[in-house]
């Protein structure tokens, strides 16, 4: 037995025996098959086992990397930071500060994933994935274009690099730069194809350019790719709302919010990030990583010495980049979504719907006046005209000119008879800036209640005009 441990042959084989089998996912996320399985091993085994080991060996650097990779896996970042920073506090590596990097970047401290980063990169100038990881965090900080240079350098290093391209087209996107960020995307999905992530990015930079019927179009790819994927369902929400088809948009943005919770729940299931959902790759990889552990594992040769263990742990970069590569998200405006999924479901009349999603917008920015006239003409339609018009005459009274108060303040009273009152509105509407055809058809029917069929053609040509 070797010098760092007093314990038995047997005992010390059957406590490396899991490190091996968890190293051996190098090889099934390269494309290896492993025949025999055994049933899954879970974090808590494999803690136990790591938990032997380092009473047996002590203040171990490699073994408290381990510890970090096994939390990582599990989705404990907060432990994993942790364990690597144990790990780099007892020996100076650059496997320690990736992993510091990844934890904090999972965990929303970008800053601190930046200085990881850095020295990272600085020990390992010319990896690729180090300054795509490092890029990706400026990037979530703000600073853009400080990140595109470094995604440069990337590209540079691999010009067949996907998600360093994708990534600086975020980066672009953010910066309102959205020719430079279409080229990039473009380039992303020209080297891959099959991820729904890029296709996503490009139909927001579309819908940014105006181009809605390229961001139609890519948005149908991306859901191809993926339907679990929210965040194409609120592109074709919003590229169906600008067109005014109330009942696509509705369907639409119900769609991606129906994926958006599903994606919450796997969150905190443990699920880390959208990367991780989106990216079919990574859950594939992050999949064979337990059914490596699980595998009925056979070597040869007596295993019972750490510096093997701290040789196949360099290993580890290679066989996760797919898992530890950032890809970015572009992801929408929430508060416009929810907004214009509200106003959609009250032309629908579905209006506890409608409610519910001005409620969301309001959490968001609680004085937004769209949303609060929103809210406000649900709740009318949907019973409490006295609620209703309380609201509705204080928001006007205080925005005299808004075409969207006097709109849905006419909705409300149509809604209960009061049909000189509403037509007063809709035609203040009008005449503050809220010609919509919706306006006109309200009008229309009100000609029509007074069988005044010359007014109703009049009122049915103009809604025609306004589109």
């Amino acid at each position: 037995m070797n010098k760092f441990s007093p314990f038995s042959d047997e005992i010390f084989i059957k406590a490396i025996y899991v490190l091996v089998s968890m190293l051996l996912f190098a090889s099934v996320a390269t494309g290896s098959v492993v025949q025999e399985m055994t049933p899954e091993v879970n974090a808590s085994d494999l803690l136990e086992e790591n938990d032997f080991l380092i009473s047996a060996y002590g203040e171990n650097s490699t073994l408290y990397l381990y510890r970090a990779l096994i939390y990582y896996h599990d989705r404990q970042f907060q432990a994993a930071l942790e364990a690597a920073r144990h790990a780099q506090e007892i020996k100076d590596t650059v496997q320690a500060w990736q992993l510091i990097g990844m934890s904090t970047s999972r965990l929303g401290n970008y800053e601190a994933s930046i200085d990881a980063f850095e020295r990272v990169v600085h020990s390992q100038p010319e990896d690729p994935v180090a300054r795509n990881m490092h890029a990706a965090s400026l990037t979530q900080i703000g600073e853009s274009r400080r990140a595109i240079d470094a995604f440069n350098k990337a590209i540079s290093l691999n010009p067949e690099y996907a998600a360093a391209y994708n990534n600086r087209g975020v980066a672009h996107y953010t910066l309102e730069e959205y020719g430079p960020s279409e080229s990039s995307l473009k380039k992303a999905i020209q080297l891959d194809s099959e991820t729904s992530v890029y296709h996503a990015n490009l139909a927001w930079t579309y819908y940014e350019k105006g181009n809605l019927r390229g961001a139609e179009r890519t948005a149908r790819n991306a859901q191809v790719l993926d339907r679990t994927n929210p965040h194409p369902y609120f592109i074709s929400g919003n590229v169906a709302f600008d067109r005014e088809q109330y009942r696509a948009a509705y369907y639409s943005y119900q769609s991606g919010f129906g994926q958006l919770i599903n994606a919450q729940r796997w969150y905190y299931a443990g699920i880390s990030d959208f990367t991780t959902l989106l990216n079919r790759r990574g859950a594939n990889i992050v999949d064979s990583y337990y059914k490596s552990v699980a595998a009925n594992v056979q070597y040869q040769g007596t295993w019972d010495r750490i510096d093997v263990v701290e040789y196949k742990i360099k290993r580890y970069e290679e066989s996760l980049a797919a898992e530890y590569d950032k890809i970015l998200i572009i992801e929408p405006n929430y508060l416009r979504v929810w907004i214009q999924f509200g106003y959609s479901a009250l032309q629908l009349g579905k209006y506890p719907e409608a409610l519910k999603a001005y409620e969301e917008a309001l959490k968001r920015e609680p004085q937004n006046l769209e949303a609060r006239i929103g809210s406000a003409h649900a709740i009318g339609k949907g019973g409490d005209y006295i609620m209703a018009m309380e609201t509705l005459n204080a928001i006007l009274a205080a925005h005299p000119t808004n075409g969207w108060g006097y709109y849905s303040r006419g909705e409300v009273q149509l809604s209960y008879g009061k049909y000189d009152e509403a037509k007063a509105d809709f035609e203040k509407a009008i005449e503050t800036g809220h010609p919509k055809p919706v306006v006109y058809r309200s009008l229309e029917k009100i000609a029509i209640v007074n069988e005044d069929p010359l007014l109703q053609t009049y009122y049915a040509l103009r809604g025609l005009l306004s589109i």
